[in-house]
């Protein structure tokens, strides 16, 4: 079963890679270095700890450098609860009042229109990109290391596992979870790409379809009258 993930997985991975190619390029360009510049980067740190003499080559700790590194900073670079909430959080706190605000106010003729949604939203979307994309790399090339120098398996969500894994087992798995994160980060793009996409498709359909032109007039018309105002008052 665990193959049959990993299959799914890759073949999911290269149908988002090759639309990106085609239609993203350049924002695949940057998500495909992320992931790399991680494998590269966590590969001179093992073995730079190896070389500090902070981890032996069976993987085992020798100091306090190699405690934070297996214990810690690893452990960080999957903790996306944190930051997921810290960029949900953001984005609630720059939108939400906006929101409110333009609501309230057009109905009283003194409505702006929201500004830096749709760059928060890219924000928040490439910001997780990047977390996940890293976080790939990171988990590929340690288990992939781990695995060539038959380090014992490391679980980095000990909390949701119950059981023990052999070492190609681990191996496997964590592939899986490697390039589901370089799935996902792939994802958060062609998210961001729709949804400029579907705002562009709603401004040409407005101006065709009479009910979303009626709409899309009446916040034209509260902007203008807000526009009218404040140049009176001025």
């Amino acid at each position: 079963m665990q193959y049959f993930y990993l299959i799914c997985v890759i073949l999911g991975l290269v149908i988002l890679a090759w639309f990106m190619g085609h239609k993203l390029p350049d924002e695949f360009q940057i998500i495909s270095y992320l992931f790399f510049f991680a494998c590269v980067a966590t590969f001179i740190v093992i073995r730079a700890a190896i070389g500090l003499d902070a981890m032996g080559e069976d993987g085992s700790t020798h100091s306090v450098f190699g405690n934070f590194l297996m214990d810690k900073l690893f452990q960080e670079v999957f903790d996306f609860d944190s930051d997921i909430f810290v960029l949900l959080g953001f984005f609630c706190l720059v939108i939400t009042p906006q929101l409110l605000t333009y609501l309230l106010c057009a109905f009283f003729g003194c409505a702006s229109a929201p500004i830096w949604i749709t760059n928060s939203l890219r924000f928040v979307l490439w910001s997780l990109a990047k977390t996940f994309s890293v976080a790939g790399g990171v988990l590929i090339l340690f288990a992939t290391y781990s695995y060539l120098r038959k380090w014992p398996p490391v679980e980095f969500w000990p909390e949701q596992v119950n059981v023990t894994f052999s070492e190609l087992e681990w191996l496997i798995r964590s592939l899986t979870f490697g390039l589901s994160f370089l799935f996902t980060a792939y994802a958060l793009i062609v998210d961001a790409w729709i949804f400029k996409s579907l705002r562009k498709l709603y401004r040409t359909s407005a101006e065709k379809n009479p009910r979303l032109s009626r709409v899309h007039e009446f916040v034209r018309s509260m902007h203008k009258k807000a526009k009218r105002n404040r140049t009176s008052d001025s």
